[in-house]
């Protein structure tokens, strides 16, 4: 039977230390060379850029000398044609071309003898049209006024003309009562109406008294009135209003019992006026 072997088994654990620490001091170091590399590349020296710049100078410089030779080349081209035109040409087309130049610029000077006349005809015309419009403004000013004043005209006619219809019409409601002969006594007009009692002379139409209803009974008014007046100087004629109609006869009454002579007349509306004259 085998015996149990008690002996202590081999131990890696300080060999894999070692390898691990190699490893890593291994990534640190090239991590340190990729970041100077890095740094290097991205930060040109001061060397670097004189450099640049005069490469940049240079590459100017080829370009404008380029552009010269192609100018160059371009000029000596057409040097070269107008030297092959001179080669061509002789003395009796020079003389041709000469006569051909003097026609186009006696052609040309007449040209601008005739634009110098169109332009100051032109300018003639101009000066007709400013002054024409001128004179139109003036005349436009002058309709102006006069529309202006006719439309006052106008308003004044159509005010007189109201004012006459009102006129006329006032004149249609007006009764002149005129007498005629000689008159013992003194005609006295009384127009009576719902408002008032007006009395005024019948000779003259001079206003006399007046009785307004709201200073009291008309009839009352007038009555007291007539008491002052001498019935035998004076002789009533009442004019009675449509509107009157109601104390008229009762009125025409009361002055016979005062003593006075009266006639009695119907006028055909409120509105009519009575005037009084000889």
């Amino acid at each position: 039977m085998a015996k149990k072997d008690n002996s202590p088994a081999i131990s890696f654990f300080s060999f894999q230390d070692i390898i691990t620490s190699i490893t890593g001091i291994m990534f640190l170091v090239v991590m340190m060379l990729v970041l100077l590399v890095v740094s290097r590349s991205t930060a040109p020296t001061a060397k670097e850029k004189q450099v640049d710049k005069d490469v940049a100078e240079l590459q100017s410089k080829l370009d404008d000398l380029k552009r010269k030779i192609a100018a160059n080349a371009a000029s000596r081209d057409e040097m070269r044609r107008r030297m092959e035109e001179l080669k061509q040409l002789d003395l009796a087309s020079l003389e041709e071309k000469k006569a051909e130049l003097l026609r186009r610029m006696e052609a040309v000077s007449q040209s601008i003898s005739q634009e110098k006349v169109n332009r100051a005809e032109l300018e003639k015309m101009v000066a007709a049209a400013r002054e024409a419009e001128a004179k139109l403004q003036a005349e436009s000013l002058q309709l102006e006024a006069e529309q202006s004043d006719a439309e006052k005209l106008q308003k004044e006619a159509s005010t007189e003309t109201e004012t006459l219809g009102k006129l006329l019409k006032h004149k249609e409601n007006v009764v002149r009562f005129v007498w005629q002969g000689n008159i013992a006594q003194r005609p006295l007009l009384a127009v009576c109406s719902k408002e008032e009692i007006a009395v005024q002379d019948g000779l003259n139409g001079k206003p006399l008294f007046t009785a307004r209803a709201q200073e009291g009974a008309l009839t009352d008014q007038f009555l007291d009135w007539c008491r002052k007046q001498g019935s035998h100087q004076y002789y009533f004629v009442l004019l009675v209003k449509p509107s009157a109609f109601v104390y008229a006869e009762v009125l025409s009454h009361r002055l016979k019992e005062l003593g006075f002579e009266r006639g009695r007349e119907a006028l055909p509306a409120d509105d009519f006026e009575v005037m009084g004259g000889k």
